[in-house]
This record gives C-alpha cells, sequence and structure tokens, in this order.
C-alpha cells in the first residue's frame, strides 16, 4: 500500500527522474514537469534528451551528472526550465548540471555552427547553487537565460554561480542572458568563474550580477576571447565591476561595459597586479563608460597589459573624482621598458584635449614608484565600428627554463560579414630572421599552403587556438622572442585589422 501511494503522489507531481539513465532516453514535455530529487547521472554512452517546454524540478541538493550526453533544445517559444522545486520556504536551492571529462563535447561545422554533442540551448537555469559545472567537458550552452543562482561559502571553489569551467574545459558559452546571480564572500565571478580552461564568451549579457572579484566574470588563467558583451549594473565587494582577469591574456574586444560597481579597483574591469603567471591581456574597439570604483580605478585597472586600442573608454570615476585607467605596475627592474612603460595610443578618451586626458589617468606621473604608460596619438572622436581582429599573446611574459614549451594564444574575431580570410604567424628570436609559423591549428577547418593559414569566418565569428614552440634551445644566445600575426581578406588582399605582436622575455634576467 506505501508503494502505491508513492507512486500516486509522483504521478500527481509528475515524472521522477531515474537515478541511472545508462540508456538512450527522452524526457518528454507531455510528462512534464520531471522531478529530480537528489543525484541523478547519466552514464557514458547513453543521451538525454529533453524536449521544448519541459519543466525539471530539482530538489534542494540535487544535482544532474552527464558522463554521457545531454541534448537539451527548447525554442524561444518553449524554453527548457531547470529550477528549485518549490518548498514551504521557497525555491529549493540545487546543486549543478555537471559535464563530466567522460561527456561527450559540442562539435561544430562552419567554425560555430553546432552540430552536436552536449547543448543548453533555449533553457532557464535558475535557483542553482552552481548551475552548470564543466570538468574537463566542453557543451555548447546558446540562448539561455541564467538567474537567481547563488553559490555559498561552502562551495569549492567560491564562485560562478551561473557557470563554473573547470580545467581542460572550453565551453563555446553565447547569446545567453545573465541576470541576478550572486557569489557568497570570498568568491570569484558573479555568474561564471573560469580557471585554467579556454571557455569563448561571446555575446552575451551581464546586469546585476554580484561577485568579490569580478561582479559578472572572472578569470583565472585563461587565454580565451571575450568578444561582443555587454555588461551593465554588476558589482564587485573587491575588484573588478565587471570583470577580474588573473593570469588571464584574454583578448577582450568589441565589449560594452557601463554602470559596473567596484569597492576598489577596475570599477569596469579589473587586471591582477601581483598573479603569478601575471595578467597581460588585450583591449580592442570596447566601450568601458560610466563605470565607479570606489578608491582607484574607475574604468580599467591594471599593471601588465599586452594592447589597448580604439577603445572609448571616459566618464569613470573614482571616489570623488575621475579616473578612466589605471597603471599600477611598481616592478621597477624586473621587467624591460616594454612592460613596465607601454606605449597605448589610439584610444578615445572622450576628449580631444590632451591635459583633460592626462588628469584622468593614473601612472608614473601621479606616484612614482609606477610606470609610466604614453598615450601619445589618442583618438579625437569615438570609435563607432568594431574591425576584425587577430590577437597572439604568449602566456608568460618570461620563459626561464631552456626548452620549456611556449604556449602562444591566437584569436580571430570578425564583426562583419562572412569572409575568407588568410593568416599569416610569424616567429622571430633575437639571434635570427623571422620565420614562418606552420605548426597545426587544432579543431579547425584551416589550410595550409606556403606558410600561409586559409579559412572562411562566418559573421561575427570567433576562433581560438593554442600553438605551441620551444622559445630556446640551452645555449642559445636568444634572450627575447616575439610572435606577429597578420590577417587578411583572401580574395582582396585587403589588411583586416592591425599586424598584431607579442614579446617574450627568455632566460633568468630579463635587457
Amino acid at each position: 500500500m506505501s508503494v502505491l501511494i508513492v507512486c500516486l503522489v509522483a504521478g500527481l507531481a509528475g515524472a521522477p527522474a531515474p537515478e541511472i539513465i545508462d540508456a538512450d532516453t527522452v524526457w518528454t514535455a507531455a510528462d512534464s514537469p520531471w522531478i529530480v530529487a537528489g543525484a541523478v547521472r547519466v552514464e557514458a554512452g547513453a543521451q538525454l534528451v529533453i524536449e521544448p517546454g519541459v519543466r525539471v524540478e530539482l530538489a534542494a541538493g540535487a544535482e544532474l551528472t552527464i558522463a554521457g550526453e545531454l541534448v537539451a533544445r527548447g525554442t524561444a517559444d518553449a524554453p527548457i526550465t531547470f529550477t528549485g522545486a518549490d518548498t514551504a520556504e521557497g525555491k529549493a536551492r540545487w546543486l549543478s548540471i555537471r559535464f563530466e571529462d567522460e561527456s561527450t563535447d559540442a562539435r561544430f561545422v562552419a567554425l560555430d555552427e553546432y552540430a552536436s554533442g552536449s547543448v543548453l540551448e533555449h533553457c532557464v537555469l535558475e535557483h542553482g547553487t552552481r548551475a552548470v559545472r564543466t570538468e574537463a567537458s566542453s557543451p555548447y550552452i546558446a540562448l539561455s537565460t541564467f538567474q537567481f543562482n547563488e553559490t555559498e561559502l561552502s562551495v569549492d571553489p567560491a564562485g560562478g554561480p551561473a557557470i563554473y569551467v573547470g580545467e581542460g574545459s572550453a565551453p563555446r558559452i553565447v547569446r545567453c542572458l545573465f541576470q541576478d546571480n550572486r557569489a557568497e564572500l570570498i568568491s570569484w565571478g558573479g555568474a561564471i568563474y573560469a580557471e585554467h580552461s579556454s571557455p569563448i564568451i561571446a555575446d552575451n549579457t551581464f546586469i546585476n550580477n554580484e561577485g568579490s572579484y569580478g561582479g559578472a566574470i572572472a578569470t583565472d588563467t585563461v587565454g580565451s576571447p571575450m568578444v561582443g558583451n555587454t555588461f551593465d549594473g554588476n558589482t564587485s565587494v573587491s575588484d573588478g565591476g565587471a570583470v577580474s582577469l588573473l593570469s588571464s591574456t584574454t583578448a577582450f574586444l568589441n565589449n560594452v561595459v557601463t554602470g559596473n560597481d567596484a569597492f576598489y579597483d577596475g570599477g569596469g574591469v579589473h587586471v591582477c597586479r601581483t598573479c603569478d603567471p601575471h595578467a597581460h591581456p588585450f583591449f580592442m574597439d570596447n566601450t568601458i563608460v560610466e563605470n565607479v570604483a570606489g578608491s582607484e580605478a574607475g574604468g580599467l585597472g591594471a599593471a601588465f597589459i599586452r594592447g589597448l586600442a580604439d577603445n572609448n573608454i571616459h566618464d569613470n570615476k573614482s571616489g570623488e573624482g575621475t579616473m578612466d585607467f589605471g597603471w599600477f605596475n611598481d616592478f621597477e627592474g624586473d621587467y624591460p621598458d616594454w612592460v613596465r612603460h607601454p606605449a597605448l595610443g589610439r584610444n578615445w578618451w572622450g576628449t580631444a584635449d590632451a591635459s583633460v586626458v592626462d588628469a584622468n589617468i593614473f601612472d608614473g606621473a601621479d606616484d612614482e614608484d609606477m610606470g609610466t604608460v604614453s598615450f601619445a596619438g589618442h583618438l579625437d572622436a569615438p570609435v563607432t565600428t568594431p574591425t576584425p581582429r587577430v590577437a597572439i599573446v604568449t602566456e608568460r611574459i618570461r620563459y626561464t627554463l631552456a626548452d620549456e614549451p611556449m604556449k602562444v594564444h591566437l584569436t580571430l574575431y570578425n564583426p562583419g560579414p562572412e569572409r575568407r580570410v588568410d593568416l599569416l604567424v610569424l616567429v622571430q628570436y633575437e639571434d635570427g630572421p623571422p620565420t614562418y609559423f606552420a605548426g597545426p591549428i587544432e579543431g579547425h577547418d584551416v589550410v595550409l599552403a606556403d606558410g600561409v593559414y586559409t579559412m572562411t569566418m562566418p559573421e561575427g565569428s570567433v576562433l581560438f587556438a593554442t600553438i605551441t614552440q620551444p622559445p630556446f634551445e640551452a645555449g642559445r644566445p636568444a634572450t627575447w622572442a616575439v610572435w606577429h600575426a597578420l590577417m587578411t581578406d583572401h580574395d582582396s588582399g585587403e589588411r583586416l585589422g592591425e599586424q598584431c605582436s607579442s614579446r617574450a622575455e627568455l632566460g633568468e634576467e630579463a635587457d
């Protein structure tokens, strides 16, 4: 009799999810809602398909673990909802959809068109502790809404209540909405936290998220790009109102960062000053406007940077005054001039008056312990149209061990119409001429001929790859290496964006 009662109750409440899914299974809309009462696991080799319009209700502490394949593809009119079960105290706080290493990664054609594999598309994920967790796995996450997710202090690592991207993962996170997510103190990333991984984060919107380091996003040892995102009204109780970059070499391209707030530094974006290895990202074609920091840089704060060009950065506040850019490099004697005193021109600072620009920038002119930055050649009008870009950067500023592999991160971004492009990559050591790099660019439909890579870049597409080459050999006299990348239109030969260069020091002491 007790079994019958349980079955009747379950039938009234919805369809109970089995603890183990070891064969291909469909959660139908006709049986919705599906009830996840505890731990549910999709085994390797099995596929779970969730139909559009399904509602998945998860109990407190419940988790859906994917060792096989999850295909959750809703539609704009019939999204799939993952939410906490209703309780007397409100919505239950469930754990995660966790993609394990064995799970089936998403696969793509035409560079970024989803073909198969694990996917969350047109989904709503709310009231989770960490709604999605990837562990050396790479699902496709698109057109979805993450809201009201909140990490707790007991969660390790703290942060990333919407998405935690774990070591070795490379998900594509595109065209999603992240709103009202919160990471408890002390934490990283009010919506997304990525560490030792390669997520592509593109064309998303982040609103009213809160974290300790990075109100919306924090990354640690990440070289992959953030492009085309919008950040508005995010808050950090420490650094990086929108984004905090720790030990990361991200290409930060064509993002809009407005109205964010940090208690200390980087009301818009914070680049970690003391991390090892140092964060040294590229910033191009961004709008960083009307952000606020409590005491330091209202717009962008950094101590290491690879490039800052064609950005609109103005009207950012710090305390009682204006500070659009803060340069906090106090590593005198540790690095050569190109690191400590960079030339970062070609930006619009809200005015053509050089004295006003200087007044809104903090560097060695304001504190003699800091390095100085040259902003000669600043723009006299706003940047309005993003440009196709190639960014190339060595993972470290200095390599000290002979034959230590030099990881080089390569990003191509095409914000305009589809085009066929050619890419030239060169590497030059101090003791030799530039030479073609002709190694593989893994995982992409790339043709290599005569030292030139050719590929098709669809509209709004991003290519990211990591290429590797030993930096120097034992006894070799070179003390530096420079990588160069240039992208051109295959049909016209027109240069697309600027040539990008990235230098690395070799050996214990820099010149």
